[in-house]
């Protein structure tokens, strides 16, 4: 998870490697390491601050409601 995390290289930088790119998409680190070195290196080529932030927010959703099914199936269906 830590190396496909983008966390020693940007995403860009995986632009030879198309199949990559789409498996490091699937790592939620990807979008977190990304925003972070959007916001704290903006010179480095990397996912635009939107599209990691939107990312973000959709992993977030996404494991929220599995959680709550999850939690829901556990609880009320014993």
């Amino acid at each position: 998870m830590v190396f496909l995390g983008s966390i020693f290289y940007t995403w860009n930088q995986l632009a030879t490697l198309p199949i990559m790119q789409i498996i490091t998409l699937i790592d939620p680190l990807t979008w977190i390491h990304e925003a972070i070195r959007a916001i704290m290196t903006p010179q480095t080529l990397s996912l635009p601050l939107f599209f990691t932030l939107t990312g973000i927010i959709v992993w977030i959703i996404g494991m929220g409601i599995i959680a709550m099914k999850r939690f829901d199936h556990m609880v009320y269906d014993h």
